[in-house]
C-alpha cells in the first residue's frame, strides 16, 4: 500500500529516468571499467532520446486547454509534474475508492470537463467504469510497468495527449 504523501513511480517522469539512468552507468563503469566506454556511448544515446522525448512531451502538452486528467490509481504524479498538468485520483493513496471519493472525482471530472478516466492494467477498472458512466466519459488502459521504457513512454504520451485535447 502506498502513502499519502508518497508516490513510488519515480520512473514515469523522463527527468527522473534520466538521473537513474546515469546512476546505472555509474555503477557499471566502476563494476567493468575495461567497457566503460561502451557504457558511455549506451548512456549518451539514452539520454538524448529521453531529452528529445520530453523536449517533445513539453511541445505537446503546452497548446492544452485544459490540464487536467484522472487516474483510478495515482500512478502519474511525477510526469504530471514535468508537464504543469493536473492528476486527480480515483482513489486515495493507493487504496480503494470509497463511494465519497468517488463522487469527488464525479464532482471534479465534471468541474473541469474531463471525459477520459485512465486506469493500470494491473487494477480492477471498476471504479473508473463507474465513473465513467456518471460523467458520460470513456475509461483507457495506460500501462505504466510495460517493458520498452522509450516505446512506452511514448505511447504514455500519445494516449494521454489524444484524450485530454478531445476534452
Amino acid at each position: 500500500e502506498h502513502q499519502h504523501a508518497y508516490d513510488p513511480h519515480i520512473w514515469l517522469s523522463l527527468v527522473n529516468a534520466e538521473i537513474m539512468v546515469t546512476n546505472i552507468y555509474n555503477g557499471l563503469a566502476t563494476a567493468d571499467p575495461a567497457n566503460q566506454n561502451y557504457y558511455r556511448q549506451n548512456l549518451e544515446q539514452y539520454i538524448g532520446k529521453l531529452n528529445e522525448m520530453h523536449n517533445a512531451f513539453q511541445e505537446g502538452f503546452a497548446h492544452l486547454d485544459n490540464r487536467v486528467f484522472i487516474m483510478q490509481h495515482p500512478s502519474m504524479g511525477y510526469f504530471a509534474n514535468d508537464y504543469n498538468l493536473t492528476q486527480i485520483a480515483a482513489e486515495e493513496g493507493g487504496s480503494d475508492a470509497t463511494i465519497q471519493s468517488m463522487v469527488r472525482t464525479i464532482e471534479q471530472a465534471k468541474q473541469n470537463n474531463v471525459k477520459v478516466i485512465f486506469v493500470s492494467p494491473q487494477f480492477p477498472a471498476s471504479v473508473a467504469e463507474a465513473v465513467s458512466q456518471e460523467i458520460k466519459g470513456i475509461v483507457e488502459p495506460l500501462d505504466s510497468l510495460a517493458g520498452n521504457y522509450i516505446e512506452n513512454m511514448n505511447h504514455i504520451f500519445d494516449i494521454m495527449h489524444e484524450a485530454m485535447r478531445g476534452q
